[in-house]
């Protein structure tokens, strides 16, 4: 038995009030072979083939999207990301990853740091982060992990795209926001901890201790499921900050969506709020996601107020097989295009 099944079998699942409500929505027969983790990952008994990863027929190209943002929305589907995926280069040089203690309020807590191939602390390049967040029962080091059931590789990936100059070289930052991450809509304006975390720690605590880009161009988020709340929660309501923003396999509930769509008026009714979208804001859930219903009436509600998105289905489930692709299809799009997807 794998580790991630044994941890299945002895813990409880994030989401486990969620699933008999989405059973019958979602159609999906082979609920019996699927194990709930504790990390708020669906893993199926077999395993996902890169190469049968595939981009749906409803995938939105972003027509009305300025010209530049709009072509980096495409860019990164010339090939199918699931083939490659699984042909990267692995004889390449590799960056590193190392974790690191900082304090907030006088706690201390943990981030693990991936830097690029080439970065020296002595160097006087300067390079654009990404933070990535992870799903609930997981933490800073899950991204980084190379284990191919509850890992994100997220070094292989980089290190692989980066040899085929398919990316930006960053630096990615996944910090613990277990203790912070809430399923439930903030309002902008009112920070949640999360938030402060990041504002009153983590970013000082990058940009003081490694050379970075310290402006909103060149910040993204990204996260998976219980991450993809904190993208919202802290991305969307602080664009003063960041610029891309990331959804893996999460969307707002139905229970909460409403007050999603209230609490955040004054985000969907900004004008200015997709010229400060550098690509569209990304949102990606399988087939066989249990939060696929979620994300699409997401997506709705966003399409809805005219901002800009753009949705991924593919096969596969809510498990970090699918989010390692959706990873890698996402890395090129970021920091490309300075110039906002206002519509033109």
């Amino acid at each position: 038995m794998l580790r991630g099944q044994r941890r299945a079998r002895d813990r409880q699942c994030f989401y486990k009030n969620k699933i008999g409500s989405r059973r019958a929505a979602m159609g999906v027969t082979t609920w019996g072979k699927a194990l709930c983790l504790a990390i708020g990952v669906w893993f199926s008994s077999g395993t996902i083939a890169a190469n049968a990863f595939v981009k749906a027929a409803d995938n939105e190209k972003e027509g009305g999207a300025a010209s530049v943002c709009a072509q980096q929305a495409l860019a990164s589907l010339a090939e199918p990301f699931g083939t490659a995926l699984a042909t990267l280069p692995v004889d390449v040089p590799q960056g590193e990853v190392k974790a690191v203690v900082y304090r907030h309020r006088g706690q201390e807590r943990r981030l693990h740091v991936y830097t690029p191939p080439e970065y020296s602390e002595a160097g006087s390049a300067r390079y654009p982060v990404l933070y990535l967040l992870h799903g609930a029962g997981q933490d800073d080091a899950s991204w980084s992990s190379p284990n191919p059931v509850w890992g994100g590789s997220v070094a292989a990936i980089l290190d692989g795209l980066l040899a085929k100059g398919a990316v930006e070289r960053m630096i990615v930052v996944m910090p613990d926001t277990g203790h912070c991450a809430s399923s439930a809509p903030v309002r902008p304006g009112e920070e949640d901890t999360c938030t402060q975390l990041f504002t009153e720690a983590i970013i000082p605590y990058i940009e003081t201790n490694y050379h970075v880009i310290g402006d909103r161009d060149h910040r993204a988020m990204a996260g998976l499921s219980q991450g993809g709340f904190v993208v919202f929660n802290t991305g969307l309501t602080r664009l003063d900050l960041f610029s891309h923003l990331f959804v893996f396999g999460a969307g707002w509930f139905p229970s909460s969506l409403p007050a999603f769509e209230v609490n955040f008026q004054s985000v969907l009714n900004n004008p200015d709020t997709n010229k400060q979208l550098n690509v569209p804001l990304y949102m990606a859930a399988a087939e066989d996601d249990i939060m696929l219903p979620n994300v699409r009436s997401t997506v709705e509600l966003l399409r809805r107020y005219g901002i800009k998105t753009r949705l991924e289905i593919g096969a596969g489930g809510h498990d970090m097989n699918t989010f390692r692709h959706y990873l890698y299809q996402a890395l090129p799009l970021m920091f490309r295009n300075a110039q906002g997807c206002a519509s033109s």
